[in-house]
Formats: C-alpha cells, structure tokens, sequence
C-alpha cells in the first residue's frame, strides 16, 4: 500500500540521519534518531496487531519501516552502552513491605499478607499488583500454567495415533514427547492447531479440551493447582497470535 511505502522511505532517511550522526560524532542527533524510532516502532506495532490478518509473509519484514525502526534501535542502545549511558531509562524499582513471620537464616522467608493470611515473597507480590500496584491479576506458578496451556490446547495432537509411541494406556505423554519427532511425525496437526489459535478460537479450545478431559493425566496438565478460570484468563489476556507464537516454541 502507499502508505506502507511513504512510512518505509521516511524509515530509510531516519537511518540515514543516523548513520551520518554517528559518522560525525553527534550525539545529539544519534539521540533523537533513536527516540524517534522507538516511538515510530511502538505506534506501528500496534497498527499491525490490529490487522493481523493482513500481514505480508514474514520474509518480507526486511522491507518494512519497522524492520528499518529496530535497526535503528538496536543501533542506538549499542551506542548507549559504548557510552555507558545506564542512567536515561532507569528500571522502575517498587519496594514492598510485609511483616515477616520469621527471620531464620536458610528457611523460607513467610509473611503476613494484605489479606492478614501467612503467605510467601512471591503471594506477596501478587497481592500487592492486584491492590495498590494497579488491580493486576498474577500466579506464581514457574511456567506450570505455560504447559498446562500447552496440553489443553494440544491434546488431541498429544494423544494422536502415531506409530510405537504409546506402548501403555497408563502413558501420560506419547515416548516422544520431548524430542525433535514430536513435532515432524505431527506437523501438519500441530500446524492446523497452532492456525485455529491464532484465529482467534483458543478460548473455545480451551474450554471444550477441559470439559472432556478434567482429571485425566497429561504430562504437563496440573488440573488441581490451575482451575479453568486462571487458564481462561491468561488466554484471553494474551491473545490468539501471540499465544500460537508462544506454543511453538513450547
């Protein structure tokens, strides 16, 4: 579209105008080139994830503004570390108080938590971010409701029929599970569930896979400590494109 293209040659003179400040030394400008970039960066970012549908193949990013925009960026904090420039952009620091319980060396730190119940660090924190730190909702869970996700949304393709890889109907997960043959014995089901995710129908997916299946043993699949609401919130809250990104990897 032609306003792709103006944005990508207004992209190409920003790079320009960096590459001749750097050459020049002014720092002054290898500044504003940057800021600017990260805000172009950040409004188009948002542009595309409202038109995802859209989207070009991926191998034509390079021909993006973007693409030139994180260029530019990446340029630009390369430059601020050479200068040792840590003090711009201070990491926000919270401090959270809590009575402590205990102050034994080696034990496990508990407290009091805003609700008045013992509770660990990490209870804490979360009540704190769903209080005074905004009204956020949070589970520590060390990335168990990540593949509690992951084997909802995948069973069927977890408990597919490929050859030799269930010798017991007491199997939690195919023998393959973990290795490189999972994925290329069943891509084209993997692919097509990653395809209805990001469509859009993970929720449903999500909700269907658990009424079937509640209490069965998965690999992975904590049933007791994540119920359907935490679940059903961390995928409406992160999204079909980016939850199919996330599973991929997984």
């Amino acid at each position: 579209e032609r306003n792709d293209l103006l944005q990508y040659e207004e992209a190409i003179r920003v790079a320009q105008f960096m590459d001749e400040s750097l050459d020049n030394d002014n720092m002054e400008l290898v500044s504003r080139c940057t800021d600017l970039s990260e805000n172009r960066l950040c409004t188009s970012l948002k542009e595309e994830d409202s038109s995802l549908a859209d989207s070009p193949p991926s191998f034509y990013s390079c021909f993006s503004s973007t693409w030139i925009y994180s260029k530019i960026l990446t340029l630009g904090v390369s430059v601020y570390e050479r200068e040792r420039r840590y003090h711009t952009d201070s990491i926000l620091q919270v401090n959270i108080e809590g009575r402590p319980l205990n102050c034994e060396i080696g034990a496990k730190n508990v407290f009091y938590g805003y609700d008045g119940d013992r509770c660990g660090v990490e209870q804490l924190a979360l009540q704190y971010y769903a209080d005074e730190g905004g009204g956020w909702q949070g589970t520590h869970s060390e990335g168990g409701i990540w593949m509690t996700i992951f084997g909802l949304l995948m069973w069927d393709v977890i408990f597919s029929e490929v050859c030799d890889v269930f010798h017991s109907k007491f199997q939690t997960a195919p023998l393959d599970f973990e290795t490189d043959d999972f994925y290329k014995s069943r891509k084209d089901l993997i692919e097509a569930q990653l395809k209805r995710i990001q469509d859009g129908m993970a929720e449903e997916m999500l909700i269907s896979s658990w009424e079937l299946h509640q209490g069965t043993s998965c690999k992975g699949v904590n049933w007791d400590r994540h119920p359907m609401a935490d679940v059903r919130a961390v995928v409406a809250g992160v999204g079909g494109h980016r939850l199919a990104l996330l599973l991929r990897h997984l």
